[in-house]
């Protein structure tokens, strides 16, 4: 993906960058198009929205923006995106058909090699950020909290797919697992501690200087649900839950219902990550089988814990 010569001096114009330099991608996303945009005035990143915005994603582009400018004004300890607003006094800005936002580059290191000690780091980060966000006001709109039974359309609309392909069939092969699966979790009531969400602590969305965290990225998917979302959305290895609750319990509390069903957040994301791999994925298909291999296998996984811990 490249930006046009016309939409980068679109840009740079739109939101008053000076003079532009270069234009780099930047790798990574499954949606969104980024891009380094160094100008007269400094380094930026300038964001292409991979898709279109009707009266609702430009309410909850808001609750994104206030979420962020809520963690600034009450002092979060680490860096955060500040978009930049263009001539007309708002973040997005439609050029040429697509959406792009600005914000000035953030200056650190992905994540390189995982061990214990930056496992710790992160887990801090989340129950920072819970800390930080209780209290948060949410408009009435926003008020309404995810419980997951919207999966249930997702898989219905996969149900009525004629198999013409190995993809096809691959999906086929494991939907009544995660249906069956998914029915089963449904059932387990995980409305407590409701928050904003940040919903998406990707590795990508999280920026290093040598060996701390110093800045959060990517507010696009903060939504009203249990904090036990973002706390599975990081354990990635099962064998690191001991560390996980005891780190964030040093900074946040948890009780021991919540501690009980992390099992269930982290089955009810491979329900998800089983759909999306299948029907989204538009940026990368050539990684759906992969996605869906791959959901199958830490599925199974995180059952066989569930079950041993008398879940089902």
């Amino acid at each position: 993906m490249k930006l046009k010569k016309r939409e980068i001096k679109k840009i740079s114009l739109t939101y008053n960058l000076g003079k532009v330099e270069s234009v780099k991608e930047i790798s990574g996303g499954m949606i969104n198009y980024n891009f380094l945009m160094k100008t007269s005035q400094g380094k930026f990143v300038v964001r292409q929205l991979g898709y279109h915005m009707g009266s609702w994603q430009m309410n909850k582009k808001k609750l994104e923006f206030g979420v962020i400018e809520y963690l600034r004004q009450k002092g979060f300890p680490y860096e955060l995106p500040e978009f930049l607003k263009n001539k007309n006094g708002n973040e997005v800005s439609k050029i040429y058909g697509k959406l792009f936002e600005v914000y000035p580059f953030i200056s650190g290191e992905l994540l390189g090699e995982m061990n214990d000690a930056k496992l710790k780091e992160i887990v801090k980060l989340v129950a920072l950020y819970h800390k930080f966000v209780k209290d948060f006001p949410i408009e009435k709109r926003f008020k309404w909290s995810d419980n997951n039974k919207w999966m249930l359309d997702k898989y219905k609309k996969m149900r009525k797919i004629k198999p013409k392909n190995n993809l096809d069939r691959l999906m086929f092969k494991h939907i009544d697992f995660f249906e069956d699966l998914l029915k089963k979790l449904l059932k387990v009531n995980l409305q407590q501690n409701l928050l904003i969400s940040h919903s998406d602590f990707n590795l990508g969305n999280i920026l290093w200087k040598k060996g701390k965290i110093i800045a959060l990225l990517d507010f696009e998917n903060v939504w009203r649900k249990p904090k036990l979302f973002d706390i599975s959305y990081i354990w990635k290895d099962y064998t690191k839950k001991k560390l996980i609750i005891g780190t964030y319990r040093k900074y946040n509390s948890l009780s021991k219902r919540e501690e009980k069903n992390m099992i269930v957040y982290k089955l009810l994301q491979k329900c998800n990550n089983f759909w999306w791999s299948y029907l989204g994925m538009k940026k990368r298909p050539e990684l759906k089988e992969k996605w869906i291999l791959d959901t199958v296998k830490k599925a199974k996984q995180y059952l066989e814990i569930a079950q041993k811990e008398g879940l089902f």
